[in-house]
């Protein structure tokens, strides 16, 4: 039995899909497998579970493999008011990936694509928390530096008021020497 903090702690990754796409099953279902990932995929439409017309092949899809066994997944709501894959950026609007993202904290988070409002949010989001770290930091520092201040100036002035004390009682020999 191996003890818990020499244990490795599985690298949590998220994905952030358009839709199940037949060629990605294959790949996340090997990748669930590795023992230090723990993932989770994201997709922002249901689409191409239904079958569905891809006006960008010109035909009819509807898979016929499995699209969503063997990994984690789970399907965000689409708040476009036009919500399809193939009405890029506004078709995929879901919001709640920020509170996904936020709550789970995975240590990457993989975009594929950038053409939807969905993977702009994300951005936008990871630009601000970036901006927290980096301003949390520098808050800390501030404080450090301050706090090394004021132990610093705390230690002046005990030397000066020794110092005083000192003066004090030197005028007071000399004022009885008188």
């Amino acid at each position: 039995m191996i003890p818990d903090q020499l244990k490795v702690k599985p690298y949590r990754i998220a994905i952030v899909l358009s839709r199940p796409i037949q060629h990605f099953s294959p790949f996340l279902r090997e990748l669930t497998k590795h023992p230090q990932i723990e993932l989770t995929v994201y997709y922002c439409s249901d689409e191409s579970l239904k079958g569905m017309m891809d006006i960008n092949f010109g035909t009819y899809i509807k898979w016929d493999i499995p699209l969503l066994d063997g990994y984690k997944y789970k399907f965000l709501k689409n708040q476009s008011p036009i919500p399809t894959i193939f009405r890029p950026p506004f078709g995929l609007i879901n919001i709640g990936i920020i509170s996904e993202i936020v709550k789970n904290r995975y240590d990457a988070i993989v975009m594929h694509g950038w053409n939807y409002v969905t993977q702009w949010i994300e951005v936008i989001r990871n630009e601000i928390q970036t901006l927290r770290e980096e301003n949390e930091q520098a808050h800390r520092e501030i404080l450090s530096a301050i706090k090394f201040s004021y132990a610093e100036l705390d230690q002046r002035i005990r030397v000066l008021e020794r110092d005083v004390q000192s003066l004090s009682t030197r005028l007071d020999r000399l004022e009885a020497r008188q």
